[in-house]
């Protein structure tokens, strides 16, 4: 498994472009959010126009926000042009890694 670098190629205008897989890179900054006040939306809703104009850029390294009971959604394209399948890191909660395959 590896984890990926975005420093060989950087963000183009459609997302992340990874062409080098042999770093671990912090995406924060090319991530958009969408904060859901009542926790109700599903994934039918957001990917509905209505919703996806409604994300924002998220200006930081690292995601982080106050405690609230709010639902985050996020958003990010990631190009894999490696020749390695990826894994998308998702935090440590309470020492547990999440990985996702990026597809």
């Amino acid at each position: 498994m590896s984890l990926f670098s975005i420093d060989s190629v950087g963000q183009n205008s459609q997302g992340v472009l990874i062409s080098d897989a042999s770093e671990v890179q912090k995406i924060g900054e090319y991530i958009y959010y969408l904060e859901d006040a009542d926790g109700k939306l599903e994934l039918s809703d957001i990917l509905k126009e209505k919703y996806q104009t409604q994300f924002v850029r998220n200006d930081k390294v690292l995601f982080s926000t106050p405690a609230t009971s709010s639902v985050y959604w996020f958003r990010v394209e990631i190009q894999n042009k490696s020749s390695e399948n990826l894994h998308l890191q998702v935090g440590k909660a309470f020492g547990i890694w999440t990985f996702y395959p990026i597809v």
